[in-house]
């Protein structure tokens, strides 16, 4: 009877250790490509290991068991994180965890809270836009109070509306409105700062940029720009660098109206 225990033991310690075969396939596949990004191998990675521990078990039965969850991602976590692998790991624990985990490696209770939170944030989006799409039918209303010069002195018709309503005055040689230009710079950082980090939100005041942001998202814009061709690539750098005067100046005008 003990004999049979300890073989049934050992046989489960062979199962948590040593037949790790498809996982052990891939991680050797990952460590040959480490210029890829991490959005494509810790899923694979995570995958392997629930073919070779959990075969039988459905994502969502693994995700209702705490520790089966936790084994899986206690392994990636441990063999490739910076913090945890030392040398040999590759990217951020940060990255993996929020970032790259798939979902049935999540606890249930996160990850509803999470959706919650992305909705609102739909809803909220979808209410500015709403609101910017009402724009031009609020400013033809507006037209239709405003009193028109008399036709027999066309020397004295204004050239445009004059409207005192904050944020729908026209401003520049183009007249252009201070509110669909303050729409479209919102929009325009939002999709620019999506397109270049991989990420939906924007970063936080607590955050340090360079090491939360800018270096795990590298690798993102690498495996971006490793796809496009050269002409692209120098299209992209020039417009980027005159981006980064006129943002500098944007940043010294506003702080010269705060002062």
């Amino acid at each position: 009877m003990i004999e049979k225990l300890l073989k049934i033991a050992k046989d489960i310690f062979k199962k948590k250790t040593e037949y790790t075969r498809k996982y052990d396939q891939v991680a050797s596949e990952v460590r040959n490509l480490l210029k890829a990004t991490g959005a494509t191998f810790i899923p694979k990675l995570c995958y392997a290991l629930k073919e070779d521990w959990y075969p039988d078990r459905t994502e969502k039965e693994i995700q209702d068991n705490e520790e089966a969850r936790e084994e899986i991602r206690s392994k990636i976590l441990n063999e490739w994180s910076t913090e945890n692998a030392g040398e040999n790991g590759i990217w951020m624990t940060s990255s993996i965890e929020q970032k790259w985990f798939p979902n049935w490696l999540r606890d249930p209770v996160d990850l509803q809270r999470g959706k919650n939170a992305a909705e609102t944030r739909h809803e909220k989006k979808y209410s500015r836009e709403l609101q910017i799409q009402n724009i031009p039918k609020k400013l033809e209303n507006l037209a239709k109070i405003v009193p028109q010069a008399p036709k027999e002195e066309p020397e004295e018709t204004p050239r445009g509306i004059e409207i005192d309503e904050p944020y729908l005055r026209p401003i520049g040689e183009e007249g252009r409105i201070p509110l669909l230009s303050m729409g479209e710079i919102n929009s325009g950082q939002y999709k620019l700062w999506t397109a270049l980090t991989g990420k939906e939100d924007w970063a936080h005041t607590s955050d340090d940029l360079q090491r939360d942001i800018i270096k795990p998202t590298r690798e993102y814009r690498k495996a971006l720009f490793s796809e496009l061709q050269d002409h692209e690539l120098n299209g992209i750098a020039r417009r980027s660098s005159y981006l980064i005067v006129l943002l500098q100046d944007t940043i010294e005008t506003i702080e010269l109206l705060q002062k």
